[in-house]
């Protein structure tokens, strides 16, 4: 096999050694850490992204917001 060859081939291998074994919890714990202690404005680019994601084109459009004023009778 040339070199090239066998190059190609170790990139796609997976490195045993990066793998680590943990329940959820402590995987939900290490995720919210992680989020809270970037900047705001990171956290909500990062959500803005997973939305483009989720609803594509889509996500671009704004929903139409509706209000109405409710008035509280005497009792």
């Amino acid at each position: 096999m040339s070199p090239a060859a066998h190059s190609l081939l170790n990139m796609n291998r997976l490195d045993r050694t990066a793998i680590s074994v943990g329940s959820f919890e402590d995987q939900r714990r290490e995720d919210y850490e992680y989020w809270m202690s970037r900047p705001a404005r990171e956290r909500f680019l990062a959500i803005e992204k997973l939305r483009l994601v989720y609803y594509g084109e889509s996500a671009l459009r704004r929903s139409d917001r509706v209000f109405e004023v409710s008035h509280l009778g005497e009792s």
